[in-house]
Parts: structure tokens; sequence; C-alpha cells
């Protein structure tokens, strides 16, 4: 057995679980599939209603213990998220969002929301579209997003957890959306809720550093019995 490799592996380990236990890292999120109940938008205007499905990625930085998965900040900084065009009928006429994309916003200043026990402050998460086109003809009204953005809050409380599988923190974000925007004197209600996953590297529990040290000192001990009973024959 290489004990001096041994010695230097299990030094990386002790080195790398003090400096990385907890960190403030940027982690990137893939919205799961749209269904009805995950990352599909139910919008209602002026009599009329219509759906628009999600899809993309959303970026944050999150303070994560990486050995124990407790997550305690999540602070929003960017994303990309598009959505399927939407048409609706009014009582103004058609009304209709076209190329309409989105990104994510945190309101407090870094390090952002706290996260407790899995849960945070939807209302300080904003999903901002900042993309694309809302069009209502007959009230010759044009919203373009990407001069004229819209803040969206979440509602309520919305969750941030970790699960350990095979040395990977496995991350699950949700968070609801039940807003009213005033859009031509009339509300435009916007229902949904945002879900996405992303992974975080583990590093080694305290357990497997105590067993990689009582390793390497057994191996010294074997390796110095060895050198000494060589040491007897040669006499």
């Amino acid at each position: 057995m290489n004990f001096s490799k041994l010695l230097g592996t299990c030094a990386i380990v002790i080195l790398t679980s003090s400096l990385v236990r907890a960190d403030i890292i940027s982690v990137t999120m893939t919205l799961n599939t749209p269904s009805p109940t995950a990352n599909r938008l139910a919008l209602g205007f002026a009599g009329g209603s219509a759906t628009s499905d999600m899809s993309g990625t959303i970026i944050a930085n999150i303070d994560i213990n990486r050995v124990t998965g407790v997550i305690s900040s999540l602070d929003f900084t960017g994303g990309l998220i598009t959505t399927t065009n939407w048409t609706m009928n009014t009582t103004f006429g058609p009304f209709s969002g076209t190329n309409i994309v989105a990104t994510m916003d945190t309101t407090p200043a870094a390090p952002g929301s706290s996260v407790t026990a899995g849960n945070f402050n939807a209302t300080e998460q904003l999903l901002i579209l900042n993309g694309g086109t809302a069009n209502l003809p007959a009230a010759a009204f044009t919203q373009n997003f990407a001069t004229d953005p819209l803040s969206i809050p979440g509602i309520g409380t919305g969750s941030l957890t970790s699960n350990l599988n095979n040395g990977v923190f496995n991350l699950a974000f949700s968070m609801p959306i039940n807003n009213t925007q005033v859009l031509q004197g009339q509300n435009l209600t916007i229902v949904g809720t945002i879900v996405a996953t992303g992974q975080v590297t583990a590093v080694p529990e305290p357990g497997s550093i105590v067993l990689c040290g009582l390793a390497a000192i057994g191996g010294l001990a074997v390796r110095r019995r060895a050198t000494v009973r060589g040491k007897q024959r040669a006499k």
C-alpha cells in the first residue's frame, strides 16, 4: 500500500472539507416540464383567459452547507425563461403575448432572502418579463417588455430543499405566483408556480474524514512495525 499517497489523499479531504463545508455558490436550476401544476401561467384579462408555458433556466447564489445540505440564503441573479405565445379574446378584442422572455431577481441585497428549514419569503423573489411584447390592437396598446420590464413577485412561502444522492445534493425549488397588474384600467391576473431543479456537489462528512485519518495512522503503524522487524532480521 502506498501510505504516502494515502496521507496525501486524507490531507486533501480534510482541507477541502474545512474550506467548502459552507459556501455561497452560484447554481443554475432548470425548469421542470410544464404541467397544470408547474411552470404554466394562467392569464386572465377583461373577460378573456389563456395559458403560457415556461421553460429554461434560473440562476441564483445560495449559501449551502455542502456536508449537511442545509441552505440558509437565496439570491437570484438571472436566468433565461422562455414562454409560449398566447392569445385571448377579451371585451376589447384579441389580446396576445409574443416572444415573451423573463429572468429572476431577489429584492433584498446580497446574500438575499433567508432560507429556514427549506422555506423562504416568496414575495422577495421577482419574475421579471424583460423581452417580447403584449398587444391589444383595439385599444392601440402595446407593451415592449425589453424597454418596459414587468416585475411579478411571488406570493406566500416558497421552498428550496436539498436531497443527498451519490455525493450530489439534488436541489428542488418551488415558488407560487398570484399577481394582478393593471393594464388599460383592467386587471391582468397571472397565476402559476415556478418549479425547478439543480445540483450541488457534496463534500465528505466528518465521519469519512475521521476514518481516513485512522486508516492513515493504522497504515503508518504497520509500516513502522515492518521496518523494525526488517532491522532486527538484519542484526
